[in-house]
């Protein structure tokens, strides 16, 4: 059970320190949901189809979930960089990705099954379980700890600093010698790298993933939880705290017993994430909106 949680809790680590470094650089592209999708889908059909040692197939999957995520965040920051609407198109691009995911799925099961199937079965995600002693760990999990502060120990580091001096003014930045265009890249292969990584620990959750669900809108709670959180690590791990403890209750598979016991309907159980969701963005609009409206407007 400790162990469905920190998956979890690591998965929305990565994607909401993911976010939190695109917001504190002034990014206003938010691919995260589509960087998750594309690690989730490469990590898929690499378990499947890798046949070679264990801890290569571990490596790989490491290597290319980052890889792809980082491609994905770069390529939505190419395409949208003098764009009018960036966060929006990010939206679209988000859900293009997982549309493509879901076609490409339908058409591997057409192939192996002869059906049009959104989904995948993964017992090769045991192949990032070892046993220790008596007890089984899953492998992702010290490797996203290890990501997770070497990321924080960076972004506390001149590179971090660099970052949060261009997303608060990037004249300001570049006047004082900052590099802009290069630290903005930095953040948005960074944050890519992390979402991917994500999408990869999210293949592990269950031995069948339905795509049609795409990462189940973790990139989209990370991006409020970034923009509730600011430059703030701590509100991000506070938050992913919160959701790995939600999304756990509702959706591993090993807490059924869990969900049996407390009684409630498991659909009400899966909605509490997005209910927790809608609940933060209808308070974080109203903070907005509250702030944008001039002192002493209120009297006149």
């Amino acid at each position: 059970m400790i162990q469905d949680f920190l998956l979890f809790f690591f998965i929305l680590c990565l994607v909401c320190i993911g976010a939190g470094v695109t917001v504190s650089s002034g990014l206003k592209t938010a691919v995260f949901e589509g960087s998750m999708v594309a690690g989730l889908c490469v990590s898929v059909f690499l378990l499947k189809t890798a046949a070679v040692p264990q801890w290569l197939v571990i490596i790989l999957c490491l290597a290319v979930a980052c890889l792809s995520g980082a491609l994905i965040s770069l390529l939505a920051w190419l395409l949208l960089r003098n764009a009018k609407t960036p966060l929006m198109a990010s939206f679209g691009i988000n859900m293009l990705i997982t549309y493509a995911a879901v076609i490409l799925v339908r058409y591997v099961n057409v192939l192996e099954r002869g059906a049009a199937y959104h989904f995948i079965t993964l017992p090769e995600k045991d192949l990032f379980w070892v046993r220790i002693t008596s007890v089984k760990v899953n492998l992702f999990l010290p490797l996203a700890f290890v990501f997770i502060l070497g990321t924080l120990a960076l972004l506390h580091s001149r590179t971090g600093i660099r970052i949060r001096a261009v997303g608060d003014d990037a004249s300001a930045a570049s006047l004082s010698g900052i590099r802009v265009q290069r630290t903005r890249l930095s953040a948005v292969l960074l944050s890519g790298a992390l979402s991917g990584m994500a999408g990869l620990g999210l293949c592990l959750v269950s031995t069948a993933w339905n795509f049609r669900y795409g990462a189940l809108g973790m990139g989209y709670i990370a991006l409020l939880c970034a923009l509730i959180a600011k430059g703030r690590s701590g509100g991000w791990i506070g938050f992913a705290v919160l959701f790995s403890v939600l999304f756990a209750i509702g959706f591993s598979p090993n807490l059924g017993a869990l969900r049996s016991a407390l009684a409630v309907p498991e659909a009400m159980l899966q909605a509490l994430p997005y209910a927790v969701f809608f609940l933060l963005s209808v308070l974080y609009s109203r903070q907005r909106h509250t702030e944008s409206i001039p002192e002493g407007a209120s009297h006149i």
